[in-house]
């Protein structure tokens, strides 16, 4: 049976619209910034940028185009197919895992687009958050704190693009020790991830028991 719309508020603090507006632009930002590492991997895909070589003309060519592609699950399959082309020596559930994760994110960065505010007062305390068009509040609205927790996670999906991106370039990935990363690539992607996980060092996110 779905909760009501009062339980589902109450597990949320009181919030301002001010609050609302910060965490979902901050939301946005953090989903934008993911973005730019897909780009990488296209750029790479189609020669415009490897080891310590950078084609200008072919980047601004590569980014414009990848731009262009409006719809999300033709972009993840573009990505996807990319990593299967290039990366054969990491683990397939590794590549169809970090896809699905990305899939999860683009869904809720699209709530956030779209969503409209809506304000609740139950209990006389006021809450904002987003819902969709025309909706109440379900499971899936989106109040400061669960934005705030869609940047954490964004970010740990950043990271572990960076790391593609670095492995497809030749180059070792900053944030880890370089056996750390085939650890990365030998398993399924999960959220949260376990606190043994090698991006834990670098991230300080939410994670479960080893």
């Amino acid at each position: 049976m779905a909760e009501s719309e009062h339980a589902i508020a109450s597990k949320y603090n009181g919030s301002s619209r001010s609050d609302i507006n910060r965490a979902s632009g901050a939301a946005l930002h953090q989903y934008a910034h993911l973005e730019t590492q897909l780009d990488g991997i296209f750029e790479f895909a189609v020669g415009a940028r490897d080891a310590g070589f950078v084609n200008h003309k072919r980047v601004l060519v590569a980014n414009f185009a990848f731009a262009k592609i409006f719809n999300p699950d033709v972009k993840m399959q573009v990505i996807r197919m990319c990593l299967d082309t290039y990366l054969t020596d990491i683990s397939p559930e590794f590549s169809k895992s970090l896809i699905k994760e990305y899939k999860a994110l683009t869904k809720v960065r699209n709530l956030i687009a779209h969503g409209t505010v809506y304000v609740s007062n139950f209990d006389s305390i006021e809450r904002h958050c987003l819902v969709t068009p025309r909706g109440g509040i379900k499971e899936n609205s989106l109040f400061p704190e669960s934005l705030d927790e869609f940047i954490k996670r964004a970010q740990f999906s950043f990271y572990l693009f960076v790391i593609v991106r670095d492995k497809m370039l030749g180059q070792e990935s900053k944030w880890l020790k370089s056996g750390d990363r085939d650890v990365v690539f030998d398993g399924k992607v999960v959220y949260p991830p376990p606190k043994t996980h090698p991006i834990m060092s670098v991230w300080n996110g939410p994670s479960t028991p080893a």
